[in-house]
């Protein structure tokens, strides 16, 4: 094995640990990417998630999920049952299924996702009280996102 060698493999092994360290802070998924060596510029493309909403968004939520979780530790996670569209209100100018504060029942409707035509309801699992809407209307939302904390109630006699 030459020296030629060892330095690309030690080029590759480094560019796979730079690769690996950009993927897992990155904004979403990349499109495709370009690395510098030398003397040579790369670059990055990013994805576009589906309904034109941009990867660079996916921290937003990030940072909105930790922040409603850490203002209700206790509170249980109600998530997008498929991914598609949030909408917390039956239609335009009608007012939201739930609001912070409010009291909701097992399987009471706090919201609405929609992906291509279809409907999926977003039920609560627990009675209890609206401890955050996480996800924004009209937001586009991945499969298993958090979407609506709830203080679940104790039942009594329980």
């Amino acid at each position: 094995m030459s020296d030629r060698d060892d330095g690309l493999r030690r080029l590759a092994r480094e560019l796979a640990e730079l690769v690996a360290e950009l993927a897992a802070g990155v904004p979403g998924p990349i499109a495709r990417g370009a690395p510098r060596t030398g003397e040579q510029a790369g670059g990055v493309t990013w994805a576009r998630a589906v309904g034109g909403v941009g990867a660079t968004d996916r921290p937003a939520v990030a940072v909105r999920q930790a922040a409603a979780k850490a203002a209700a530790p206790s509170a249980h996670e109600v998530t997008a049952p498929i991914f598609g569209t949030f909408h917390g209100a039956a239609g335009p100018g009608v007012p939201p299924f739930v609001k912070v504060g409010e009291r909701v029942e097992k399987d009471q409707q706090i919201g609405v996702v929609e992906a291509m035509r279809l409907t999926a309801p977003v039920l609560s699992p627990w009675p209890g009280e609206v401890a955050a809407v996480v996800a924004a209307d009209g937001e586009s939302v991945e499969f298993g996102q958090v979407l609506v904390l709830i203080r679940a109630h104790q039942v009594e006699g329980a």
